[in-house]
């Protein structure tokens, strides 16, 4: 059962393109979420996230003592995290150059 754990474990802390494709909408919607004051949109991006495969690989290589597939899976949670941050920030400059800064109601 533990092998079945740490394969698993083993293949979320690869850095793949669909999390990090994930990752990026999940960036979008939570930036929208976080400039329209929507609180719904917030969560949403949450939903979106596949954050918890990466974490949970962690967990897995700190109980098991593999620091090298912990390690692995701790760069691929910043590496989402940061294209999730560079996609939201692209988005939020290109909707600022299109629309122009809009007033707090």
């Amino acid at each position: 059962m533990w092998g079945d754990v740490v394969g698993v474990a083993g293949s979320n802390a690869r850095l793949v393109g669909r999390y990090l494709a994930f990752r990026v909408v999940a960036g979008v919607v939570g930036c929208y979420g976080i400039v329209d004051r929507n609180p719904i949109l917030i969560v949403g991006a949450m939903a979106v996230s596949p954050d918890l495969l990466p974490i949970a690989a962690i967990a897995v290589g700190v109980v098991g003592r593999d620091v090298k597939l912990a390690r692995r899976a701790l760069l691929t949670l910043v590496a989402g995290l940061a294209v999730a941050g560079i996609a939201a920030a692209l988005l939020a400059l290109l909707q600022d150059q299109l629309i122009g800064p809009q007033r707090p109601a």
